[in-house]
């Protein structure tokens, strides 16, 4: 089974963000995916949910996330889902960044304040393209600009949106 989850009513929070994504790598190992990292995380009431993401050569690998649901309250994994992990995982030859970080952030125009600056394998039009992922802040809102590594194009922009149900990219 690739995807299993489960809800529990309100009780009281027992751990945090922190402690929670301890239990989330165990989890993860435990099930034999190996090498990932914490790429996302988010709490919303009384869960936390972590996205993994295998990270070769510095090199954040995102069509091949796993997450993983963790209850605050039992302090117990409650859902975890893998379908683009066991789906799309493979050893991959990634190529050079012709372009350096430098360059990425003066494709970045308007007035925001670059935070981080990570190399990424993003899906981008049903293809992986190597690119620079930057985050970066404008009156309040997070962004992450997508910055190919060859061409030194924009090819995506994500907003991080705040709702009752967590933050989600836009």
């Amino acid at each position: 089974m690739l995807t299993v989850s489960s809800y529990n009513d309100t009780r009281a929070i027992n751990i945090n963000r922190e402690e929670a994504s301890v239990l989330a790598k165990d989890f993860v190992e435990k099930v034999n995916l190996k090498n990932l990292e914490i790429v996302w995380s988010d709490v919303v009431g009384q869960d936390a949910y972590f996205n993994f993401a295998p990270v070769v050569d510095g090199v954040i690998i995102y069509p091949d996330l796993a997450k993983v649901k963790v209850d605050l309250a039992s302090k117990q994994v409650i859902g975890f889902e893998a379908t683009s992990y066991y789906t799309n995982h493979i050893d991959r030859t990634l190529g050079s960044f012709a372009i350096s970080s430098a360059q990425a952030k003066q494709v970045i125009s308007g007035d925001y304040a670059i935070s981080t600056i990570k190399k990424a394998l993003s899906p981008i039009d049903f293809n992986e393209v190597l690119t620079w992922e930057i985050k970066a802040i404008k009156e309040g809102s997070i962004y992450y600009f997508y910055v190919d590594a060859q061409s030194g194009q924009l090819v995506n922009i994500l907003k991080v949106i705040y709702t009752q149900d967590g933050s989600k990219l836009m």
